[in-house]
């Protein structure tokens, strides 16, 4: 399905909406209300734009962001979930499992042994 001419305008709008206010529970229909336009309109111009859901979208936005957070050495899983709008971390750790294959203690152990083996490589060059 091609893009109509508001479709870009309507998708950018939403997907900063979702940027700026990734940490809060926050719906279709409230992102249509800020945009002024239908739920239906705002998930088919979303969807044509960017080739994925709303609320996959938003997922996505919010275990990336999860990511960031790990990766900061001071930040516990706990803190990454509530960082990005979870209240539970098994919720939380469920949804990381579903979009890596790997739980976030599982992917913080890969990354510190990927650093490792870069900091050997940097060492031996």
């Amino acid at each position: 399905m091609h893009a109509r001419a508001h479709d870009h305008q309507y998708a950018q709008a939403a997907k900063e909406i979702l940027t700026n206010n990734y940490r809060n529970k926050i719906t279709i229909a409230e992102i249509a209300a800020s945009i002024g336009i239908g739920e239906r309109t705002l998930k088919r111009a979303f969807r044509n734009v960017y080739q994925t859901g709303i609320y996959q979208y938003q997922v996505h936005l919010r275990m990336e962001k999860a990511k960031e957070y790990l990766s900061q050495d001071k930040t516990s899983i706990k803190q990454a979930a509530i960082l990005v709008g979870y209240n539970r971390q098994s919720s939380f750790t469920k949804r990381f499992f579903k979009s890596y294959r790997m739980t976030p203690s599982e992917w913080l152990q890969r990354m510190k042994l990927e650093e490792k083996a870069q900091g050997n490589e940097v060492q031996q060059g």
